[in-house]
């Protein structure tokens, strides 16, 4: 009994619970991986992207080639968007995103491809990059408008200081003439 009454009652719970809170801890929770999609083009859209960013222009005019060659062989879709990232990469030595934009244009999301699919990545993929060359498109043409209106605003200056210059020019002349005057009264001082 003694032994009993040094141990409060609570104290075995609040271990228990303690126990439990510690092992509970020491289990480590595992993440489920998303399971990897089948690609049409050996890679997922995002990887694809990534891998034109980071090929050699050699490589991208190989793709370039082997996508026009396999259109009828693979999803037009996916065939499309990955001609347009080849068409518009920088690195890409046969550039040209008036084409790209052109094979990009017909793009919708209209639901025919399932959101789990592939297809639909590469459709997601082609709108944004749409998307992008046309924003890239008007920022250049509006990058080409400050151009010319700095151009502009630059002949209007050199105008303008050539006029100042002539301007500057009369203005001594006259100052010229008028001492001149001057000098001609001040040495006849009978005239009137």
């Amino acid at each position: 009994m003694r032994a009993a009454r040094r141990n409060p009652r609570w104290l075995a719970p609040v271990i228990l619970a303690a126990l439990c809170a510690v092992l509970a801890a020491c289990n480590p929770v595992t993440a489920q991986r998303p399971p990897r999609m089948a690609a049409a083009v050996q890679r997922p859209a995002l990887e694809y992207y990534h891998w034109v960013r980071a090929a050699s222009e050699r490589a991208l005019e190989a793709e370039l080639k082997r996508l026009e060659a396999a259109n009828s062989r693979m999803d037009p879709l996916v065939n499309t968007v990955c001609r347009a990232l080849l068409l518009s990469s920088p690195r890409n030595p046969s550039a040209n995103e008036e084409r790209a934009l052109a094979l990009l244009a017909p793009l919708e999301e209209n639901g025919e491809y399932a959101p789990d699919s592939q297809a639909y990545d590469y459709l997601r993929l082609g709108l944004m990059w749409r998307d992008m060359l046309e924003e890239r498109r008007r920022l250049r043409a509006r990058a080409e408008a400050a151009e010319r209106e700095i151009a502009n605003s630059a002949r209007q200056t050199r105008h303008l200081q050539q006029e100042l210059g002539s301007l500057r020019q009369k203005i001594e002349a006259l100052k010229s003439i008028e001492q001149q005057l001057n000098q001609r009264q001040d040495a006849a001082p009978g005239t009137p």
